[in-house]
């Protein structure tokens, strides 16, 4: 039978629904399925290209989860001179808070205005109504300057997070904001504010599916905290996002960039940790949707890991092409050198992706 999102509300309908049960929105209807040949194709194609040579990134081009792009956003106030921490004293009633904690906020049982000491910053949450919802409205004060926040619009008890991160051992704390928007599993949109080389800034790490992440930490002992997240561009891709599978992708956030730093081999053990799991998964659920969802993965985490061709015969030999789901029909591909072009200034990030379809 098979389901498609609602393209008004992103919540799963029934392939041929014409009205979308969760906003009553109209729908266009399916158009008809491909013929299995075509699907195997397309899952061929897709797959070799996640299996692409070390240091690229395949990413479908059909499906995909939304995905804010990087944006860093400076405090428009000058820099004045400071004498150090902010203390309690610094704003009324402030609440102090350690690095690695964590704080919940949400509208229900939040005061309409509460103030929170976090190292060098000053945080003070509004809490504001937004035509029947209720957003955090986060106001980050450090060595005199300014930046706003804010959280995503959703119902009063829905809790949002900030957590109080140090990046770097050499570099100043950084306020972490994870802000969900309710819903079945979507989205987490997370934001950091940091200092950078004098200047408070925001970087926008974008809106994922899924719940909040886990306060950063150094996974792999080289110095800088390691955000992990799933792979977005995994979910609907080959399956419903209930029966998708997603690698693991590792990011760090320095002086206001963020680099994906999953290829590292410091990560490879976590990767191969994971594949008798997808393997198990792919080869032998009887339910074909979910064999695809992790035939993906599975061969994704080998290839990464150097093991494609042991993986690739028993993804060829496990995956389902029959099912009611509509493959990518092509890839891009993330290369490390438009990469750099990107974060140097030299390409703008409109025209880093190269498409590559099936011939």
């Amino acid at each position: 039978m098979g389901r498609r999102r609602c393209p008004r509300c992103s919540e799963l309908v029934r392939r041929e629904a014409v009205v979308c049960r969760f906003c009553g929105g109209d729908i266009e209807p399916a158009p008809a399925a491909r013929n299995a040949a075509v699907k195997v194709a397309a899952l061929g194609v897709s797959l070799c290209l996640l299996a692409a040579a070390v240091g690229y990134v395949a990413i479908p081009l059909l499906n995909q989860s939304s995905k804010a792009e990087l944006s860093v956003r400076e405090s428009d106030e000058p820099l004045t001179a400071s004498t150090g921490e902010v203390t309690q004293g610094d704003l009324p009633g402030a609440r102090r808070i350690s690095v690695g904690e964590t704080i919940e906020w949400e509208a229900a049982s939040a005061a309409d205005v509460e103030h929170f000491s976090l190292g060098d910053y000053a945080l003070t949450i509004e809490k504001i109504r937004d035509d029947g919802s209720y957003l955090p409205r986060m106001t980050v004060r450090a060595f005199g300057q300014t930046l706003v926040l804010d959280g995503s619009a959703t119902s009063e008890t829905m809790p949002h997070q900030f957590s109080l991160v140090r990046m770097t051992s050499s570099q100043d704390l950084s306020v972490v904001f994870q802000s969900f928007s309710g819903g079945a599993h979507c989205c987490n949109h997370l934001q950091i504010a940091q200092i950078v080389r004098g200047k408070l800034v925001a970087v926008d790490l974008g809106s994922m599916d899924g719940d909040y992440i886990a306060v950063p930490k150094d996974l792999d002992g080289d110095g800088v905290v390691d955000f992990e997240f799933s792979d977005n561009a995994f979910l609907y891709a080959f399956a419903p996002y209930a029966m998708s599978y997603t690698p693991s992708r590792f990011v760090n956030v320095i002086e206001g960039k963020a680099a994906d730093v999953s290829g590292r081999k410091a990560f490879r053990r976590r990767d191969i940790l994971r594949l008798p799991e997808l393997a198990k998964v792919c080869r032998n659920d009887p339910d074909g949707n979910v064999r695809n969802g992790a035939c993906a993965a599975f061969v994704a985490v080998a290839s990464r890991v150097g093991r494609l061709n042991e993986a690739w015969p028993i993804m060829v030999a496990s995956y389902d092409a029959s099912v009611d789901w509509e493959f990518p029909v092509g890839c891009h591909l993330w290369t490390p050198l438009r990469m750099q072009a990107v974060n140097r200034g030299m390409l703008a990030r409109s025209r880093m992706l190269s498409s590559v379809r099936p011939r």
